[in-house]
């Protein structure tokens, strides 16, 4: 189901050409297992001091996969990157945004795990611009909490179930959150590639 949610007039943003068309939600990609798993290791960051807090909005925090340690990155989560790339027709050829020389190098925003508690929202934004590159982008929810954090992209709102993942250009779409209403957070684990002009996802079933 979709609504249309409209978007706060902000003049900060990247300008650059919009695709709407270029959004997928793959319904069910992890199963349920997966998403307990994930849950129980983005709290356990939050609980040893990983997940910082966001300076773009309150009760935000979040980790950049090349932050962690090796030994602290989650195999399912290694998993769900490598199906990704194969869905898509990504492996090797395109650069992971889990490595921080790519993100330096096209100043992109780095695959990350993210939490928002209580109030907390993501704002509609765009992400940098990978030096002529296409940011794409699959993110997948782990923890929906009882009422808000819907994902509202291009002004339209969209339902998304524990184990959905949206993929999306995230350097021309504009993306963002409803304010978590609630005790239960909203986790989310969100994997970022650098890949060709060219790309489209429509070429993949």
């Amino acid at each position: 189901m979709t609504t249309t949610y409209p978007l706060p007039n902000r003049t900060d943003e990247p300008v650059g050409p919009i695709l709407r068309q270029n959004v997928r939600i793959l319904r069910g990609f992890l199963p349920a297992d997966e998403c307990a798993a994930l849950r129980d290791w983005i709290s356990s960051l939050a609980h040893d001091g990983s997940l910082k807090a966001n300076a773009a909005g309150p009760n935000r925090f979040y980790t950049s996969i090349y932050d962690l340690r090796p030994n602290q990155i989650s195999n399912v989560l290694l998993g769900v990157d490598a199906r990704l790339q194969a869905r898509f027709g990504l492996t090797g050829k395109c650069l992971r945004l889990t490595d921080s020389a790519p993100v330096h190098l096209f100043n992109a925003t780095p695959s990350f795990v993210g939490m928002q508690t209580n109030a907390g929202a993501v704002h509609p934004h765009i992400d940098d611009n990978g030096g002529g590159l296409l940011q794409f982008r699959g993110t997948s929810l782990i923890s929906k909490p009882g009422r808000g954090g819907q994902l509202v992209i291009d002004g339209t709102l969209h339902e998304m179930a524990e184990g959905d993942m949206y993929c999306f250009v995230s350097n021309q779409t504009v993306h963002g959150t409803t304010p978590v209403e609630g005790d239960r957070p909203r986790m989310s684990a969100s994997l970022g590639y650098l890949v060709e002009p060219m790309f489209r996802m429509d070429q993949w079933p």
